[in-house]
């Protein structure tokens, strides 16, 4: 078979770049004729596709194109998804003796019992090669196994050697290993010939060099020029594409902003369409924003028609969508984090999917179908589902489907007015056990309440029917809810059947309180939102109704008085079908008319919801801090305790010691870089070291004590040798604290005129900022701490400076105070640069922390938290935090993660995972899992940005 290429060379990039570089350079030039440019032609991804988007493809394709699959094996490549990817798309299609194997790492052993490598002492190999894997002609095969042991080279004496030529002896006698079987002859043929052809063409060279002398220097001035002038000219018809593409960029960033509020997806479709073409953090921080407030975990985008039934398994890790056009279900990876790629395929039915439902375990599915039928799959594996059963007997359109809590009965209701409930104790072959209806009434939706006794029925009619099913041979009507207007579409119960929801044809949702079936009560609430589908969450608290318009609202459902509003979440563009929650009530799935499921993130912090609460306090919370290694949070509070708590299991933080000693309220708690000595200033006029190595047993090493009035703030220097202390005496102090046990006061700072509320070291130790209501941050050199001076001073805003604090690993210095926190440049200590005022929502910063570069937040007196991303330039906060009931006094950053510690005046300290947001802060287009696809062609014509279309997520689902 003629092929494009002798050979693709397939490695671990961070491991064999260059040896594979230099392994490329050798094939194509070992035996290679003067007057051809290359021996063989070889492939090899870094060099034939740096400018191709849609990687994946064109592997595939120069795969198919090449005659030998070159492994380049090693722990790093058997440990690489992309490698095995690589490889088992190679052994699809062509027999494994086309692979050549060159070790570069690690241990090949072979097995002359099995034939085969050992995959006991085999540390190279990619998974692919011990897999049953479909051969070229679709039988299985066991991957690996040979008539004798296969060939393989040993390069792991060249990898590490440096530069490589084919001048050096071992790597030339690798080459022709390789080599030889691509030519199809001798290695020793191959070197002989190569070395041959070496010496013809050096003697050519002597023979005439003298001649030509003349000729190439005139040449080489002409190509030299001739470069010069390509060179410039690739140059300027570069930075034109350049500017071209910052423009085109600028255009569908404003598009996204118009559109964030209505249609977040396509505004993160058009983010990552702009940082696609300008790969720059003042691109990414609109796109990062975007993603963090819409809550969006994932886009599932594979119907082609209204995803009409929509069920997350209760564990959320797993979503079932059903296509009413399509006829088939399929099963998505929704955990968070992931891919979020179609599992399986279900087809079967023949009719529109109506209805999916999970059973409470997840390992069962159940789909309901316009063909009359439901089915039941075995979902254990939802990469594999299997079909266990088919229900039928209904005579009328399957509309809906219940388990009981227990998962032993699933109901199934149809437009024939029945519905029959099925024993799945064996699930394999379903029982009928009875059956409940009217056939002049077709069945609309139904519920079990929490028990499996009671059975609520939306019907074809103005009522909803409550139906005892503690025996199923023996169903019977308990009440009828009557009072409605319209059909009842959709049925949900609340936790315990004490609440029971109604949403009808009309769009308009009542509320019913069934705690007695019999006599079920109307609440006096209707929520009128022209709904289309409806769900409770597990725990009762919030209902979630979908609306025609593709909105979805959340609303919170006190034990008393009426509903309210909490959220309205936006990203379907036509109406939303069906609903569901998981278990924990921290994820809904929707799905919609746009051909379109959405999961949701009900958990984020933009929603105050907190990983944890620490245990409450007696009184105002005033600091907060992590441990350097994050395990410890300390908390300072206004009842003159320092508290340590264990954040081993961040959702259950326990009280791990008190260290008491302070006489007035703890105004700072800070940890040493080492995270054995813990700081602590008071408004007793002193501040106190502790050594904390041992959590459960801290003892106080020592007191700071100098000081005339109350101590504000505290904190290291980043070698834990010096401290700082700011007070409302208008001074700082520094303190060598190299021994804690015997501090020492090296210099007091006094250029302030009010009282000093913060102190911050730089990254490097060499500047300190402090602080003051004098309005104004003084920065510090402290290369000499027992002599420092005052570089610069800048002002605040005019407003006290309550806060300050250095972005790490950047000269920017972010001072605040009941106002808008201004970044300053101090790259130039001498001469600091005002770089951006950062917006806050509603009311003033007055604490900062910075956070793993680039995030900072600030906490504000209406109780809420802002994030920035200070690398940007720009000043809208990536998300904000709705922190406290009242306003917030502290925050923390987890310096080795996103987590953030905030504490209010409502006495609680709430603890934030903000890894999802940094992680997208630093690489924006990782959106692309969420939101499953870039921009088509049309719809960035329709954007009109004034370039080519570019696929900019072409590995995205």
């Amino acid at each position: 078979m003629a092929t494009r290429y002798a050979a693709f060379i397939s490695y671990r990039r961070s491991a064999d770049r260059d040896l594979a570089t230099s392994l490329q350079h050798g094939l194509q030039v070992l035996g290679k004729p003067w007057y051809r440019p290359r021996a063989l032609r070889v492939f090899r991804d870094d060099t034939d596709l740096s400018a191709n988007p849609a990687l994946w493809p064109s592997l595939q394709q120069a795969m198919d194109d090449s005659g030998h699959l070159i492994l380049l094996a090693s722990p790093g490549a058997a440990e690489s998804a992309y490698v095995d990817r690589e490889v088992r798309h190679w052994l699809r299609h062509r027999s494994p003796s086309s692979i050549i194997i060159a070790l570069t790492g690690g241990e090949l052993v072979w097995d002359e019992h099995l034939r085969r490598f050992d995959p006991e002492q085999t540390t190279a190999l990619p998974p692919a090669l011990w897999r049953q894997t479909p051969g070229p002609d679709g039988t299985p095969m066991l991957a690996g196994i040979h008539d004798d042991e296969p060939r393989w080279v040993d390069l792991r004496g060249i990898r590490d050697a440096g530069p490589l030529t084919l001048g050096q002896p071992q790597l030339l006698a690798a080459v022709g290993d390789i080599a030889a079987p691509l030519h199809q002859v001798a290695k020793e043929e191959l070197l002989s010939t190569h070395l041959r052809r070496h010496r013809q063409a050096i003697r050519a060279a002597v023979a005439g060099g003298t001649a030509l002398a003349v000729l190439l220097v005139a040449a080489a001035v002409a190509t030299v020029y001739a470069l010069r002038q390509s060179a410039r000219a690739e140059q300027q018809a570069q930075a034109a594409q350049d500017q071209r593409d910052i423009a085109a960029a600028g255009t569908l960033t404003e598009l996204a902003a118009k559109v964030r509020g209505s249609d977040p997806v396509r505004a993160m479709r058009l983010g990552l369409a702009a940082y696609a073409l300008h790969p720059q953090p003042s691109v990414g921080q609109p796109l990062v924003a975007t993603t963090a407030a819409s809550r969006i975990r994932a886009v599932l985008a594979g119907h082609d028609d209204i995803v009409s039934a929509a069920a997350l398994r209760p564990d959320g890790q797993v979503a079932a969508t059903g296509g009413s056009g399509d006829q088939t279900v399929t099963l998505w990876d929704t955990a968070a984090g992931s891919r979020h790629r179609a599992l399986a395929t279900i087809s079967g039915h023949s009719g529109a999917i109506i209805d999916v439902a999970f059973s409470p375990d997840g390992k069962l599915l159940a789909t309901a179908s316009a063909d009359t039928t439901a089915m039941l799959f075995d979902v254990g594996d939802p990469a594999r589902p299997r079909q266990l059963a088919t229900l039928a007997g209904h005579t009328g359109t399957a509309t809906s489907l219940a388990f009981t809590s227990d998962g032993r009965l699933l109901a199934v209701a149809s437009a024939d007015g029945a519905a029959v409930f099925w024993d799945l104790a064996d699930p394999g072959t379903p029982q009928r056990r009875g059956a409940f209806g009217n056939p002049d009434t077709p069945m609309l939706s139904i519920a079990f309440a929490p028990g499996g006794r009671l059975l609520a029925i939306g019907a074809a009619t103005k009522n909803v029917l409550l139906v005892d099913v503690s025996d199923p041979k023996a169903a019977r009507r308990v009440a009828v809810v009557t009072g409605r207007s319209d059909w009842a579409a959709r049925v949900a119960f609340g936790p315990g059947g004490r609440r029971l929801a109604v949403l009808g044809r009309d769009g308009r949702t009542n509320l019913y309180d069934t705690t007695d079936p019999a006599a079920p009560k109307q609440s006096k609430t209707v929520i009128d939102t022209s709904s289309a589908g409806l769900a409770f969450s597990p725990d009762g608290t919030r209902l979630a109704i979908g609306g025609a318009s593709g909105t979805i609202d959340l609303w919170r459902l006190p034990d008393a008085g009426d509903p309210v509003k909490a959220a309205t979440l936006t990203g379907h563009t036509d109406a939303v079908w069906d609903l569901g929650f998981d278990a924990a009530g921290t994820a809904v799935v929707s799905g919609s008319a746009d051909q379109t499921a959405i999961v949701w993130n009900l958990d984020q912090p933009a929603d105050g919801v907190a990983v944890a609460k620490l245990p409450p306090r007696a009184d105002q919370i005033t600091s907060t801090a992590f441990s350097p290694d994050g395990r410890t949070a300390a908390v300072g509070g206004a009842d003159g305790l320092a508290v340590l708590y264990d954040l081993s299991a961040p959702a259950a933080p326990t009280t791990t010691a008190t260290l008491r000693g302070h006489t007035g309220t703890v105004t700072a708690v800070r940890f040493s870089p080492d995270g054995r000595t813990l700081l602590t200033a008071s408004d007793d006029r002193t501040s106190a070291l502790w050594d904390v190595s041992d959590r459960a047993a801290p003892r106080r090493l020592s007191t700071l004590s100098g000081h005339t009035d109350v101590v504000w703030d505290a904190a290291f220097a980043p070698d834990g040798r010096i401290a700082v202390t700011a007070s409302r005496d208008r001074s700082a102090a520094l303190w060598d604290v190299a021994d804690p046990a015997r501090p020492r006061r090296l210099a007091t700072l006094g250029a302030h005129t009010g009282s000093v509320q913060s102190a911050a070291f730089s990254a490097d130790g060499r500047l300190l900022a402090t602080g003051s209501t004098d309005q104004t941050a003084a920065v510090w050199d402290v290369t000499d701490p027992a002599a420092p001076w005052v570089v610069a001073t800048v002002p605040g805003q005019p407003q006290p400076v309550w806060a300050v604090a250095w972005t790490p690993g950047r000269a920017t210095l972010a001072v605040a105070g009941k106002g808008m926190p201004v970044l300053w440049d101090l790259s130039d200590p001498a001469r600091p640069q005002r770089l951006t005022t950062l917006q806050v929502p509603r009311a003033g910063v007055v604490q900062l922390a910075a956070g793993p570069q680039p995030l900072l937040a600030g906490g504000a007196v209406d109780g809420t938290v802002a994030v920035w991303d200070t690398t940007t330039g720009r000043p809208e906060p990536l998300l904000t935090i709705p922190a406290s009931a009242e306003g917030v006094t502290t925050v923390a950053f987890d310096a080795g993660s996103g987590r953030l510690l905030s504490g209010g005046d409502d006495r609680i300290v709430r603890l934030w995972d903000l890894t999802p947001v940094r992680e997208l802060v630093s690489a924006p287009s990782a959106a692309c899992a969420i939101v499953g696809r870039g921009l088509t062609e049309q719809e960035w014509a329709e954007a009109g940005p004034g370039v080519a279309y570019r696929q900019t997520c072409p590995s995205a689902g």
